[in-house]
């Protein structure tokens, strides 16, 4: 499992439908052929019996399983060997490898009775499947095997034939078995909501115990709703001995099956029918009885795959980064990016961003057990001499498993079209079904351009935007149908004319945005959002985000912008959240996102942690950061009202102040050299900040700090006037009007 991708994985030519991997084997016998699902106590797999030939389930226990449940596992599989019915799961067999139990079991391709609790049921079909239960129960109790946890997760529901397999008899016990209900750690066993009373009590249980729970499950398919109220053992103890039950003929249930099953539920074992043959054989007689009608379920569950239960759950994944060679980060960045995009939009996964992993970390479950995923993607893009050689694998981070693998050789030109490949492949082996999206570009040079643009735009200065935005309509001549290429190329022009303010830019996202929006791309979206934003249509920008988050939720920019959106409306938390989220989804947009964290301290009254997030900013060398950082270290000061801290920091970064800044720098200097307020810049500054084309936010970032520094230094009637052109320029910053400290 340790060994480096090339050694596990064999390798295949590349073809438009390279799929094939060489999963791992469990036991030198056992072939991984998908991940099924988990539950409390274990990872269920689809597996293919290379001596046999046959698919069936496998179950891998958890490694700290104590000695009672794994004896409880032992019995399973001796009392289900001793009934042979086709209502009853087949146990084959239980074994070792690495250290960790697994049990074997019949692999029953369907869903949970669960799920039909939330689906309407006709009368006929849980007539059937009513039978089928009865017929498997009365199986077990001929070999004198009680079931004691029978609910509807424990009955599975074939697809392809409709037949119903009760499994699960982990906690099952023989008639002759004189133990009681009780675990030797003093617990009751089984699910209370579908326990008898005398289970609940932990006295002696026997097959009529089992079919008390049968008729919880009958009430619940019948009626939608259980028979008494309770959430824990003891509520439902009590509500069984106080409660009446309310009939299932009052809820609109025929009236001959609601006589059965009242009988099923009586409080006294002596009371209810004496087998499940007997209840069986009752329903049954009731095909002609009971027309055909359709039973309004209110409860909502999921599809399962394998003979062992498990609740539906959304997989956890992560997405590590690839390893490469050269200069072929870009690619790597861009693959990876890929998989990110393709499986966060995949119904079932949930991907867990791993920005924040700590590089030190070289083995991938320990790295899964950080990040607190199920799964983990590794992966490698290497030279050869006749392109790429992509390899990747997905790993379960609880046992270590190889659950898929594949490598292929390519050309730079295939390395997005692979990617999609990768992430429906990934898809699959976790049981569930990638969405289809956009087809990605091939031709080489496009996809060169893509992803260099792609890498270009995170560091998002405007410059970098810039030289995005040119790199994309480059290849956007070479794909001109292209959904990703026209997306980010909206989203560079867009972003760039916000940084730069170059009218031509805007004509030009525009135009953009446009080709993005008929190709229906997510990015072309989020280009809107951020348009509409910086010229104030702040209604028409949340729109375009929510479709944004709605469809791509692991954008990090959509949660950057979201974040900055949700702070200028005082909703703190929510932005925090966000900003985090894009943190961690991209870490070389922190210092970008630092300013809006540092302003949430800050009007929040954490100056000091404000200060700390800018002095770690000014850690970097790079200049453009450093212009960032001085920016927010003057206005900081400002906040504060700290005059001698507002000189220090305009004598150490003078020549630091970027070109959007110089007239907040100059009014600052002048009243540094001579005490007075310098009216005469402040009068140019917000004659020019009148309405136009200039990106809003720009606007009104900087008419809001000459506020600031108006009001600080006691001018008054300058800082209303400046209110008055920030609501001419339509100010929705509302935390900002409740909050600043100089207002």
């Amino acid at each position: 499992m340790a060994a480096g991708d090339d050694d596990t994985i064999a390798g295949s030519p590349y073809t438009a439908e390279a799929a094939a991997a060489i999963p791992a084997l469990v036991a030198g016998r056992y072939q991984i052929v998908r991940w099924l699902g988990a539950g409390g106590m274990g990872r269920v797999y689809d597996v293919l019996d290379t001596e046999l030939g046959e698919h069936v389930a496998l179950k891998m226990l958890r490694g700290d399983i104590d000695d009672e449940a794994l004896a409880r596992f032992r019995r399973e599989v001796r009392l289900t060997r001793k009934i042979q019915h086709p209502n009853i799961a087949r146990m084959f067999d239980i074994g070792e490898t690495g250290g960790e139990r697994f049990l074997t079991m019949e692999l029953v391709e369907g869903e949970s009775l669960t799920a039909c609790l939330g689906k309407p049921l006709s009368w006929g079909r849980l007539q059937k499947l009513a039978v089928q239960i009865c017929a498997g129960l009365a199986a077990a109790h001929d070999k004198g095997v009680i079931h004691r946890d029978l609910k509807p997760d424990n009955v599975l529901v074939e697809a392809s034939t409709d037949r119903a397999v009760i499994t699960d008899f982990g906690i099952a016990r023989g008639t002759g078995d004189t133990q009681g209900n009780v675990t030797q750690t003093g617990m009751i066993v089984g699910t209370p909501r579908y326990m008898a009373p005398e289970q609940l009590a932990g006295r002696t249980t026997d097959e009529r115990s089992d079919l008390f729970s049968l008729g919880v499950m009958l009430y619940e398919l019948a009626s939608g709703t259980r028979p008494w109220p309770g959430d824990n053992a003891i509520a439902i103890a009590v509500a069984q001995v106080t409660q009446p039950m309310q009939p299932l003929a009052t809820r609109g249930v025929p009236a001959a099956f609601s006589a059965i099953v009242e009988r099923m539920l009586a409080v006294e074992p002596e009371q209810r029918p004496s087998s499940a043959a007997a209840v069986g054989a009752s329903i049954a007689a009731l095909a002609n009885a009971i027309t055909e009608q359709t039973a309004e379920a209110h409860a909502i569950a999921p599809h399962m795959h394998a003979v062992m239960p498990v609740a539906e759950q959304e997989s956890t994944i992560a997405v590590l980064p690839f390893t490469c060679s050269g200069d072929d980060a870009y690619l790597a960045d861009g693959m990876r990016e890929d998989l990110i995009d393709m499986l966060s939009t995949t119904p079932g996964l949930r991907v867990r961003p791993a920005g924040t992993l700590d590089p030190q970390i070289a083995d991938p479950r320990a790295s899964g057990r950080e990040l607190g995923v199920d799964h983990v993607v590794t992966g490698t893009i290497r030279r050869n001499p006749s392109g790429l050689r992509v390899a990747a694998r997905l790993v379960g981070v609880a046992d270590g498993f190889q659950i898929w693998a594949h490598r292929i050789d390519c050309n730079d030109g295939d390395v997005l079209v692979i990617g999609d490949q990768l992430g429906r492949a990934i898809a699959s082996a976790l049981s569930t079904r990638a969405t289809n999206r956009h087809a990605m570009p091939t031709d080489p040079r496009a996809v060169e351009l893509f992803l260099r643009a792609r890498a270009e735009l995170r560091r998002f200065w405007g410059d970098h935007a810039l030289t995005a935005s040119k790199l994309l309509e480059e290849a956007a001549q070479l794909a001109p149908s292209s959904g990703p290429i026209a997306g980010l190329l909206a989203c560079a022009t867009a972003l760039a004319w916000a940084k730069l303010n170059q009218p031509d830019l805007l004509d030009r996202a525009r135009r953009y945005i446009d080709r993005g929006l008929a190709l229906d791309h997510p990015d072309a979206y989020l280009a809107a959002s951020h348009l509409h934003w910086n010229l104030g249509e702040l209604e028409a920008g949340a729109h375009d985000l929510r479709v944004v988050l709605e469809r791509a939720p692991m954008s990090g920019l959509a949660h950057e912008m979201a974040g900055r959106l949700l702070l200028e409306l005082d909703l703190g938390s929510a932005s925090r959240y966000h900003l985090d989220n894009a943190i961690a989804l991209d870490p070389t947009r922190a210092t970008i996102i630092a300013s809006d964290l540092c302003r949430l301290e800050a009007l929040d009254g954490n100056f000091d942690k404000a200060a700390e997030i800018i002095a770690n900013i000014f850690s970097d060398p790079d200049p453009s950061v450093q212009q960032f950082a001085t920016m927010m270290e003057l206005r900081l000061a400002v906040w504060r009202e700290d005059g001698a801290g507002l000189i220090h920091a305009l004598d150490r970064h003078t020549l630091r102040l970027p070109a959007v800044g110089m007239e907040i720098g100059n009014i600052m200097r002048v009243w540094r050299d001579t005490g007075t307020f310098d009216r005469e810049t402040w009068q140019r500054t917000l004659t020019a900040l009148s309405p136009s084309n200039r990106p809003r936010r720009m606007q009104l970032t900087i008419i809001q700090r000459t506020i600031e520094i108006a009001a600080m230094l006691g001018q008054i009637d300058c800082a209303l006037e400046g209110l008055r052109v920030a609501v001419g320029l339509g100010i929705a910053d509302i935390v900002w009007l409740d909050r600043c400290p100089n207002l």
